[in-house]
């Protein structure tokens, strides 16, 4: 309908009757070039409004409507909002906000409504019906042709390989594989779910050791690694996976992702296998640019109905197993066809699929670093869902020196071992610090890398040997005491006896014959006298450290440490060595912050310290009562943490 034609209509007179409603609403009925059209004006009735015209003019006819709000100027503005959002909601529920001033008006809106207004503001439930029923006919109109552009995308995606379930059971779920036992007098009963052999074991002092519940074994029927299950005892085990397929798409390829599950009941017999999709990424070229589409199954806007929808950024595209039977030709002809995908998958099983798509794409290079079997290095590159840090590696160097800045003697090592960017900064490192090219032997950087935080081991080594450094620690280590805390005692304890200025040089010192015990002595010898100078530099530390790394969940939370008080009485509480002057110096300094662990349940009691390296955004360690490690729940915490706040911090600090 044309704007002007409807501003013609003649205005409403002002009404002369006065109701208990905050609107008195007046009608007419217009024919303009033969279509009817219902005029209504809505007149204030309060005394801070203008009265003299009408507040709203609605116009309607059709299955269409328009609306003119009074300006402040005395002019109209057109509106396409229904009357329910310029009226409070809340009045069309409760006593009637708007009303008819004459039984004319409300004749001339049951008319063109085909309704009966019986009641006292039935007319404006009425209009509201009206406009709410026009308003869901647009809506269900932009939902189908959404709905028909989604599907006539979905509709060219091919079908899944003949292979791909055998593959998903070999592949993604070749772990979920056990043997469930029942012992029977001298005999124990057993069955493999991997190749469904039933048999039985004799019972021996071997294996009253070795078949126990969750432990690892290998069925002797298959040889396939196993982990036993006691009947009765395992009533419900449920695998998981994650996993995807890449497929051609008209000129380019399609990512599909999967989420798989296995379970195991009392049926273990005959476990359940099944997966969904959920994500799809469809990746096509225009010119030299890449276009990425993604897809997620789930809730159609609030329809109540599931199915594919456009990128809302509900999920995040997963560390997956990569179906790769069809890898070669799908990439063939394309950017990545050298990209050696294929072998890099093999290798590291799991891997970001996009990541890797488009970090190929920045980096060329990693062709090279894939072909020379640097896979962890390139894996944890790109094991991020934040653009992928490369530092440790120069991308323009024109030789391994100049790439990697170490000497052939230590890229063949790293090579031979297969080092990430940790491994890496280790050997570099420990090539500086003691001055010769083979600083470390392969042995002992497995071992390092496999079992302790390399920054510990190469503070360390201003002390002490490699071989004397592993072997006191693996002599300290136990089933409570891991070798990764009893380096970092070891690192504390030599701090305190620096605080103490005892004689580092005396291997009666350096090498205390019982570490922890040594370790807490010394620990409750620091006072907190001459601290003070700090609380003013730890407080301001506290203010800036508190936005960036605070966090909670339903049942912990982390925070820094508010003052020197709090440090100090956090490791006399815990009986811990956070209370000394190192770790408060260094939050003073900013080169480290003490971040307390509390229960939500209970926030004023001191139950684990964190230190948290400020340098490398990266955690040093994290201790309870007595020195004690993590327990599972507080560790799913911190991880939960890290995940949420240091990849944040560490991409703002590059």
């Amino acid at each position: 309908m044309n704007k002007k034609l409807l501003e013609q209509i003649k205005e409403h007179s002002k009404p002369s009757e006065i109701l208990p409603v905050k609107y008195i609403i007046k009608s007419s009925i217009e024919f303009i070039k033969d279509k009817k059209v219902l005029f209504l004006s809505f007149f204030s009735q309060d005394e801070e409004e203008n009265r003299e015209k009408a507040m709203y003019k609605v116009f309607m006819w059709d299955r269409k409507y328009i609306t003119q709000k009074l300006q402040e100027d005395g002019s109209y503005k057109w509106s396409n909002a229904c009357m329910e959002n310029l009226i409070r909601y809340y009045s069309w529920q409760s006593k009637p906000v708007a009303a008819c001033s004459t039984s004319r008006e409300k004749e001339n809106i049951e008319e063109f409504l085909q309704i009966n207004c019986s009641n006292v503001g039935d007319e404006l439930r009425a209009i509201r019906r009206f406009q709410n029923e026009i308003m869901q006919e647009k809506l269900n109109a932009k939902h189908e042709k959404i709905k028909k552009k989604i599907d006539e995308v979905m509709d060219k995606v091919p079908p899944l390989p003949k292979d791909f379930d055998k593959w998903v059971y070999n592949g993604p779920f070749d772990y979920s594989r056990y043997i469930y036992y029942k012992r029977e007098g001298k005999n124990i009963d057993t069955f493999c779910t991997e190749c469904k052999n039933e048999f039985m074991i004799p019972e021996t002092e071997l294996t009253k050791k070795k078949i126990r519940h969750n432990n690892n074994g290998t069925c002797p029927k298959c040889n396939k690694n196993i982990v036993y299950k006691a009947v009765g005892k395992s009533t419900r085990v449920n695998d998981w996976a994650e996993f995807a397929i890449m497929q051609n798409y008209e000129d380019g390829f399609i990512i599909r992702y999967f989420s798989g599950a296995k379970e195991y009941k009392k049926h273990y017999r005959n476990p359940t296998l099944e997966y969904s999709e959920y994500i799809r990424e469809i990746y096509t070229f225009n010119g030299k640019s890449l276009n990425v589409k993604k897809y997620e199954y789930g809730w159609f806007f609030q329809t109540g109905g599931c199915r594919w929808c456009e990128d809302s950024s509900k999920y995040k595209t997963p560390k997956t197993y990569l179906y790769t039977r069809n890898l070669k030709r799908i990439l063939e002809g394309t950017r990545w066809q050298y990209s050696c995908m294929y072998d890099f998958a093999k290798a590291v099983n799991q891997l970001y699929v996009g990541k890797f798509l488009e970090e190929y794409l920045k980096h060329p290079q990693i062709e090279y670093l894939i072909k020379f079997k640097l896979y962890r290095f390139v894996d944890e590159k790109l094991s991020t869902f934040y653009t992928p840090i490369w530092n440790g590696i120069n991308f323009e160097g024109r030789n391994i020196k100049e790439v990697f800045d170490i000497e052939k003697e230590l890229f063949l090592q790293m090579q031979r071992l297969d080092l990430d960017s940790d491994g890496l900064r280790l050997i570099k490192k420990a090539v500086l610090m003691l001055n010769k090219v083979n600083a470390l032997t392969d042995s002992q950087v497995k071992w390092i890398v496999s079992n302790v935080q390399t920054n510990h081991f190469c503070e360390m080594l201003k002390y002490s040997t490699p071989h004397k450094i592993i072997k006191y620690v693996q002599e300290q280590s136990s089933k409570k005491y891991e070798p990764n805390d009893v380096l970092a005692d070891w690192c504390d304890y030599i701090r305190q006896c620096k605080d103490f200025k005892f004689d580092i040089e005396n291997t009666f010192v350096l090498y205390p014959k019982n570490l922890k015990e040594r370790h807490d002595e010394y620990m409750i010898m620091n006072k907190s006298k001459g601290l003070s100078k700090y609380d003013k530099k730890v407080k301001k530390a506290f203010e800036v450290l508190n936005k960036c790394y605070s966090y909670s969940d339903k049942k912990f939370t982390i925070r820094p440490a508010n003052g020197v008080n709090e440090i100090v009485g956090e490791g006399h509480k815990l009986r811990h060595c956070v209370g000394q002057t190192h770790y408060i110096d260094g939050m003073a300094k900013g080169d480290r912050a003490i971040m307390v662990v509390r229960k939500v349940s209970d926030p004023d009691t001191p139950f684990f310290t964190l230190e948290l390296n400020l340098n490398q955004i990266s955690v040093s360690q994290c201790r309870g009562y007595k020195n004690c490690g993590m327990t599972e729940e507080v560790k799913k915490f911190i991880d939960k943490w890290k995940k949420t706040k240091l990849t944040e911090e560490m991409q703002k600090v590059v």
